[in-house]
């Protein structure tokens, strides 16, 4: 082996400016492609959980329901089903997910109706309302299907400070 071919081993330690770019470029497209899918399955999880929390006030509210022949609809009793939520009437909107807006309504056949509404850190209002019987007597269906609406009450309208 010859003198010169030692130098050229010697001499190529480091990589070269064509490899660094090249190495640079296919991590840009790895993160370009992994990080809307992190974010969006994060927003998903966050989703959820303002979902299942809606969820859970609907079931405490069914049990208080069944326990009082009637909904808990102040802020006073609204905070007996759950204390580790705020509650506002509907005339204020939910302001994050641990705030909560709530409506008494009543339904075609009379029957009482209450509506919880919280906006997620997404900025996407989840609701969920309590559903008249399926039958003709007092009792309340373990159903809650939720809705998302913006808080403001707005069809396809993001979040504002107006009630839902």
């Amino acid at each position: 082996m010859g003198h010169g071919s030692q130098h050229r081993a010697a001499s190529r330690k480091g990589m070269t400016l064509t490899e660094l770019v090249v190495v640079l470029v296919i991590l840009a497209v790895l993160a370009a492609v992994a990080i809307p899918s992190f974010v969006s399955a994060s927003q998903q999880t966050v989703n959820q959980t303002v979902k299942q929390n809606l969820r859970g006030l609907a079931l405490a509210e069914n049990n208080w329901y069944a326990v009082h022949g009637s909904f808990a609809d102040t802020a006073a009793s609204l905070a007996e089903l759950d204390h580790s939520f705020t509650f506002v009437s509907s005339t204020s909107a939910s302001t994050g997910p641990s705030q909560v807006s709530y409506a008494l309504s009543t339904a075609t056949n009379g029957y009482p109706l209450l509506t919880f509404a919280a906006l997620s850190t997404t900025g996407t209002c989840f609701t969920v309302t309590q559903p008249p019987p399926t039958s003709g007597g007092s009792e309340v269906t373990a159903e809650y299907p939720v809705s998302q609406l913006p808080c403001d009450g707005q069809e396809g309208s993001t979040q504002s400070g107006s009630a839902w």
